[in-house]
Protein backbone atom coordinates (compact mmCIF):
# COMPACT_ATOMS: atom_id res chain seq x y z
CA UNK A 1 0.00 0.00 0.00
CA UNK A 2 1.05 3.28 -1.14
CA UNK A 3 0.32 6.78 0.87
CA UNK A 4 0.41 10.32 -0.43
CA UNK A 5 -0.89 14.03 0.07
CA UNK A 6 -1.84 16.03 -2.57
CA UNK A 7 -1.77 19.43 -2.52
CA UNK A 8 -5.46 20.79 -3.65
CA UNK A 9 -4.46 23.80 -5.18
CA UNK A 10 -1.23 23.76 -6.86
CA UNK A 11 -1.39 27.32 -8.26
CA UNK A 12 -1.90 29.06 -5.07
CA UNK A 13 1.38 29.10 -3.52
CA UNK A 14 2.11 33.04 -3.61
CA UNK A 15 5.21 34.61 -4.36
CA UNK A 16 7.73 31.71 -3.33
CA UNK A 17 5.97 29.63 -5.92
CA UNK A 18 5.70 26.66 -3.21
CA UNK A 19 4.79 24.97 0.40
CA UNK A 20 7.01 23.72 2.58
CA UNK A 21 5.34 21.20 4.76
CA UNK A 22 6.37 18.75 7.59
CA UNK A 23 4.27 15.73 7.70
CA UNK A 24 3.99 11.78 9.47
CA UNK A 25 1.24 9.58 8.69
CA UNK A 26 -0.46 7.10 11.61
CA UNK A 27 -2.67 4.35 11.50
CA UNK A 28 -5.21 3.23 14.15
CA UNK A 29 -3.84 -0.25 16.25
CA UNK A 30 -7.81 -0.70 17.05
CA UNK A 31 -6.46 -4.03 19.68
CA UNK A 32 -4.11 -1.86 21.68
CA UNK A 33 -6.09 1.63 21.39
CA UNK A 34 -3.22 3.40 20.15
CA UNK A 35 -1.42 4.89 16.66
CA UNK A 36 1.40 3.20 14.57
CA UNK A 37 3.27 6.24 13.37
CA UNK A 38 4.97 6.36 10.04
CA UNK A 39 7.58 8.98 9.02
CA UNK A 40 9.36 9.89 5.51
CA UNK A 41 12.85 9.45 5.56
CA UNK A 42 15.42 12.65 4.74
CA UNK A 43 14.79 15.96 5.15
CA UNK A 44 12.24 17.50 7.73
CA UNK A 45 10.51 19.81 5.22
CA UNK A 46 8.94 18.84 1.51
CA UNK A 47 8.36 21.55 -0.80
CA UNK A 48 4.85 21.63 -2.55
CA UNK A 49 4.96 23.36 -6.06
CA UNK A 50 3.18 23.32 -9.45
CA UNK A 51 5.91 20.82 -10.40
CA UNK A 52 5.91 18.65 -7.85
CA UNK A 53 2.41 18.35 -6.10
CA UNK A 54 2.70 15.01 -4.25
CA UNK A 55 4.85 13.83 -1.76
CA UNK A 56 5.08 9.99 0.31
CA UNK A 57 5.60 6.52 0.76
CA UNK A 58 5.85 4.44 -2.23
CA UNK A 59 5.70 1.56 0.74
CA UNK A 60 3.43 2.61 3.24
CA UNK A 61 2.24 -0.62 5.15
CA UNK A 62 2.25 -4.21 3.40
CA UNK A 63 -0.86 -6.01 2.53
CA UNK A 64 -0.02 -8.82 4.89
CA UNK A 65 0.46 -6.45 7.73
CA UNK A 66 -2.66 -5.07 6.37
CA UNK A 67 -4.81 -7.99 6.52
CA UNK A 68 -3.44 -9.92 9.59
CA UNK A 69 -5.83 -9.45 11.66
CA UNK A 70 -3.46 -9.74 15.11
CA UNK A 71 -2.02 -5.98 13.81
CA UNK A 72 -5.41 -4.65 14.65
CA UNK A 73 -5.26 -2.17 11.61
CA UNK A 74 -9.17 -3.31 10.30
CA UNK A 75 -11.96 -3.45 12.24
CA UNK A 76 -14.20 -5.34 9.66
CA UNK A 77 -14.09 -3.52 6.58
CA UNK A 78 -13.11 -0.20 8.19
CA UNK A 79 -9.73 1.37 9.18
CA UNK A 80 -8.65 4.76 10.35
CA UNK A 81 -5.53 6.50 8.53
CA UNK A 82 -4.64 9.89 9.21
CA UNK A 83 -1.70 12.79 8.66
CA UNK A 84 -0.42 15.08 11.15
CA UNK A 85 0.88 18.42 9.11
CA UNK A 86 2.76 21.39 9.49
CA UNK A 87 3.28 23.87 6.91
CA UNK A 88 5.76 26.19 6.55
CA UNK A 89 6.67 29.38 4.99
CA UNK A 90 10.14 31.63 5.79
CA UNK A 91 8.36 32.82 8.92
CA UNK A 92 6.66 30.66 10.35
CA UNK A 93 4.48 30.08 13.38
CA UNK A 94 5.06 26.29 14.01
CA UNK A 95 2.06 24.24 15.42
CA UNK A 96 2.89 21.04 16.34
CA UNK A 97 0.55 18.26 17.14
CA UNK A 98 1.75 15.05 19.25
CA UNK A 99 -0.99 11.72 19.20
CA UNK A 100 -0.49 10.48 22.92
CA UNK A 101 -1.40 6.98 23.44
CA UNK A 102 -2.39 6.63 27.07
CA UNK A 103 -2.37 3.86 29.35
CA UNK A 104 -5.90 1.27 28.44
CA UNK A 105 -5.94 1.43 32.46
CA UNK A 106 -8.39 3.24 34.25
CA UNK A 107 -8.27 5.48 37.16
CA UNK A 108 -10.85 5.74 39.55
CA UNK A 109 -10.11 8.76 41.76
CA UNK A 110 -12.98 9.86 44.24
CA UNK A 111 -14.75 13.00 45.79
CA UNK A 112 -14.47 12.40 49.67
CA UNK A 113 -16.59 14.26 51.92
CA UNK A 114 -19.07 14.32 49.22
CA UNK A 115 -22.50 15.91 50.07
CA UNK A 116 -25.55 15.79 47.51
CA UNK A 117 -26.84 19.11 49.69
CA UNK A 118 -23.84 21.32 48.66
CA UNK A 119 -24.67 23.08 45.64
CA UNK A 120 -21.20 24.56 45.11
CA UNK A 121 -18.73 23.16 42.26
CA UNK A 122 -16.82 19.76 44.65
CA UNK A 123 -13.60 18.71 43.15
CA UNK A 124 -11.76 15.14 43.40
CA UNK A 125 -8.74 14.61 44.00
CA UNK A 126 -5.73 15.36 41.53
CA UNK A 127 -4.48 12.40 39.73
CA UNK A 128 -2.18 11.71 36.89
CA UNK A 129 -3.46 10.41 33.65
CA UNK A 130 -2.05 10.49 29.56
CA UNK A 131 1.04 11.96 31.36
CA UNK A 132 -0.82 15.22 32.73
CA UNK A 133 -2.62 16.03 36.42
CA UNK A 134 -6.20 16.54 35.92
CA UNK A 135 -9.40 16.39 38.51
CA UNK A 136 -12.80 15.80 38.21
CA UNK A 137 -15.31 18.53 39.01
CA UNK A 138 -19.09 18.36 40.06
CA UNK A 139 -22.07 20.09 41.01
CA UNK A 140 -26.04 20.39 40.41
CA UNK A 141 -27.15 21.62 37.15
CA UNK A 142 -30.74 22.73 36.36
CA UNK A 143 -32.04 22.25 33.00
CA UNK A 144 -36.15 22.12 31.82
CA UNK A 145 -35.63 18.14 32.76
CA UNK A 146 -34.91 18.79 36.04
CA UNK A 147 -31.83 18.95 38.27
CA UNK A 148 -29.01 17.08 37.26
CA UNK A 149 -25.20 16.01 38.20
CA UNK A 150 -22.42 17.85 36.06
CA UNK A 151 -19.62 16.44 35.35
CA UNK A 152 -16.38 17.50 34.30
CA UNK A 153 -12.67 16.65 33.68
CA UNK A 154 -10.54 19.50 34.42
CA UNK A 155 -7.01 19.37 33.40
CA UNK A 156 -4.53 21.21 35.74
CA UNK A 157 -2.18 23.75 34.57
CA UNK A 158 -2.65 24.19 30.60
CA UNK A 159 0.28 26.79 29.90
CA UNK A 160 -0.58 29.56 27.42
CA UNK A 161 0.08 28.29 23.54
CA UNK A 162 -0.87 25.09 24.73
CA UNK A 163 -4.22 22.66 22.87
CA UNK A 164 -5.34 19.25 23.89
CA UNK A 165 -7.71 17.27 22.49
CA UNK A 166 -8.98 14.53 24.59
CA UNK A 167 -12.02 12.05 24.15
CA UNK A 168 -12.67 10.00 27.45
CA UNK A 169 -14.91 8.13 29.06
CA UNK A 170 -16.31 8.99 32.63
CA UNK A 171 -18.59 6.46 34.88
CA UNK A 172 -19.79 7.36 38.30
CA UNK A 173 -19.73 3.94 40.32
CA UNK A 174 -21.99 2.33 42.14
CA UNK A 175 -21.84 -0.43 44.77
CA UNK A 176 -24.05 -2.25 42.23
CA UNK A 177 -21.71 -2.14 38.73
CA UNK A 178 -25.07 -3.05 36.88
CA UNK A 179 -26.12 0.77 38.19
CA UNK A 180 -22.59 2.41 36.76
CA UNK A 181 -23.99 6.13 35.02
CA UNK A 182 -21.01 6.59 31.94
CA UNK A 183 -20.72 9.17 29.21
CA UNK A 184 -18.17 9.54 26.37
CA UNK A 185 -17.06 12.96 26.33
CA UNK A 186 -14.62 15.19 24.51
CA UNK A 187 -12.96 19.14 24.12
CA UNK A 188 -10.67 21.12 22.98
CA UNK A 189 -8.66 22.24 25.93
CA UNK A 190 -6.38 25.37 26.31
CA UNK A 191 -5.44 27.59 28.85
CA UNK A 192 -9.15 29.56 28.76
CA UNK A 193 -11.07 26.67 28.66
CA UNK A 194 -9.71 23.82 30.39
CA UNK A 195 -12.81 21.87 30.94
CA UNK A 196 -14.96 19.33 28.82
CA UNK A 197 -17.80 16.74 30.63
CA UNK A 198 -21.46 15.82 30.20
CA UNK A 199 -23.91 19.09 31.89
CA UNK A 200 -26.67 16.57 32.28
CA UNK A 201 -24.84 13.26 33.34
CA UNK A 202 -27.43 11.82 35.51
CA UNK A 203 -30.45 13.20 37.44
CA UNK A 204 -29.04 14.56 40.69
CA UNK A 205 -32.36 12.41 42.40
CA UNK A 206 -30.21 9.67 41.99
CA UNK A 207 -27.92 10.69 44.69
CA UNK A 208 -30.85 12.11 46.83
CA UNK A 209 -32.05 8.04 47.25
CA UNK A 210 -31.28 6.55 50.57
CA UNK A 211 -28.94 3.76 50.15
CA UNK A 212 -28.67 4.36 46.16
CA UNK A 213 -25.59 3.10 45.98
CA UNK A 214 -23.57 6.11 44.78
CA UNK A 215 -22.57 7.77 47.50
CA UNK A 216 -20.73 5.39 50.02
CA UNK A 217 -19.10 5.75 52.99
CA UNK A 218 -19.98 10.04 51.92
CA UNK A 219 -17.75 9.26 49.12
CA UNK A 220 -18.57 9.60 45.44
CA UNK A 221 -16.16 7.45 43.45
CA UNK A 222 -15.65 7.56 39.72
CA UNK A 223 -13.73 5.47 36.84
CA UNK A 224 -11.70 7.63 34.25
CA UNK A 225 -10.32 6.30 30.48
CA UNK A 226 -8.43 8.24 28.23
CA UNK A 227 -9.41 7.11 24.73
CA UNK A 228 -7.47 9.67 22.83
CA UNK A 229 -5.39 12.47 23.61
CA UNK A 230 -3.38 14.82 20.78
CA UNK A 231 -0.99 17.61 22.28
CA UNK A 232 -0.67 20.79 19.95
CA UNK A 233 1.24 23.47 21.03
CA UNK A 234 2.32 26.77 18.88
CA UNK A 235 5.67 28.53 18.33
CA UNK A 236 7.54 30.90 16.48
CA UNK A 237 10.25 30.03 14.66
CA UNK A 238 12.26 30.73 11.50
CA UNK A 239 12.79 28.34 8.98
CA UNK A 240 16.34 27.13 7.99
Amino acid sequence: MSLHLVINEPYNFGPSGRVLVDYKFFISDNINGTYVIFKEKGKELRAFSSVQTRWGLSKFLSLDSFNNPQKGFRDRDFCKIGAELLVSKSKRRKETLTIINPSPSEITPKIRRFSALNSSPQYSEAFQLGGRQWKLKVRPQRNERGMWLSVHLEAQSISPGKLLFIKAILRVLNTDPRRNKEHTVSGRLYAGNYTCGKPSFMPWGNLLQPNGGFIHRNELAFAVKILTISDAKRTDEPVG
